[in-house]
């Protein structure tokens, strides 16, 4: 049942990790960008700055291309499998 919706996940995260891969190497900068990417994914400033108040990350955070990177390389898979989990479960 899920296989086909999974295919399809496949399918866009081909495109939309393509897309998020040129922008990364727009930047002339790639190593720094994906490096920038990952310590906001993983340190979340605006989160702990504002202690949850104002959301995980800031606009100009989310519009960073290597946070984008990292957060569609990780986080389509594991929103994919919790909305089917949830779904199997109603």
């Amino acid at each position: 049942e899920a296989l086909p919706l999974l295919r399809g996940l496949l399918r866009v995260n081909e495109r939309v990790f393509a897309i998020a891969k040129e922008r990364v190497e727009a930047t002339g900068n790639v190593r720094g960008i994906m490096a920038e990417g990952e310590a906001l994914y993983a340190d979340k400033p605006t989160m702990k700055q504002h202690h949850g108040a104002k959301g995980t990350w800031s606009d100009d955070e989310y519009a960073h291309p290597g946070l984008q990177s990292v957060y569609l390389r990780l986080k389509s898979f594991q929103r994919f499998t919790e909305s089917w989990a949830l779904l199997e479960r109603a």
